[in-house]
């Protein structure tokens, strides 16, 4: 009692029971204070009876003594569960990490699915660009070789009109003449002094063509053909009729 008297007077009496380190209780401590736990008469309620703060003393004590039971039972899975959670900390700090790399594959893989659309849509308008060329270039040829065969035509054109133009001076005035003086003769007669003008010609040396139509010098023939429709008879006589018809000023003399 002498030495409970001289803790209870201690001044930090009641700083120790409140920072007392029940985490650490020894067994020893434990066994000793299980005989006092087991007493009947230490209960509170008996023991505050008695004096007050020996109720006190007496719950801190069954306080302990539960405490210390429960950690017995609590702690291995206090441990388990500090253990648990650093496992998760790590398993959580190692998902974290799997998530970053896979963002940035992701990022990467998004970066170069973009490139490849855009590789996709350049190689889609260089093959457009391609068929463009290649048509353009079909077309060309086709065009080139309709221009070769062209050029063979207007350069016989261009050979045929010469000649017309260097006999045009003997073929109008032999057509003139046609106009002035064929009009009243037969188609015979008209080809009798046609050739005579034309053997006169040449011995004159007026440039003319060697075989003269007065329809070819002084009519189209479309005119011709729609002279023909229009009923008028296709016999070379009727056509240089419709001639001198067309290209006379005055009423022309002519039988028929």
């Amino acid at each position: 009692w002498d030495s409970a008297k001289k803790v209870l007077g201690q001044s930090d009496f009641m700083d120790q029971m409140l920072n007392y380190d029940k985490d650490h209780i020894e067994p020893r401590t434990i066994r000793l204070l299980k005989k006092y736990i087991e007493n009947p008469e230490f209960v509170p309620e008996v023991v505050g009876k008695v004096s007050k703060a020996a109720k006190g003393l007496c719950m801190w004590c069954g306080a302990m003594d539960v405490y210390a039971r429960v950690a017995k039972e609590v702690g291995p899975k206090k441990e388990k569960l500090a253990e648990a959670n650093g496992q998760l900390d790590k398993a959580m700090t190692d998902l974290n990490e799997k998530k970053t790399n896979l963002k940035k594959v992701q990022d990467k893989v998004a970066g170069l699915e973009a490139q490849l659309n855009a590789a996709l849509e350049e190689k889609q308008s260089l093959s457009d660009q391609a068929a463009l060329c290649q048509a353009r270039l079909s077309r060309a040829g086709k065009l080139t070789a309709a221009l070769g065969d062209e050029q063979v035509n207007w350069t016989e054109q261009s050979a045929v009109l010469e000649g017309q133009l260097q006999r045009l001076v003997g073929d109008v005035f032999l057509a003139a003449a046609c106009v002035a003086y064929v009009g009243p003769f037969t188609g015979v007669y008209r080809q009798a002094i046609i050739a005579n003008w034309l053997e006169k010609a040449v011995e004159w040396q007026i440039p003319i063509s060697d075989s003269f139509e007065l329809k070819d010098v002084l009519s189209k023939p479309v005119e011709v053909r729609s002279w023909n429709i229009a009923g008028l008879p296709s016999d070379e006589v009727s056509i240089a009729n419709g001639v001198l018809v067309k290209n006379t000023m005055r009423w022309p003399l002519m039988i028929d």
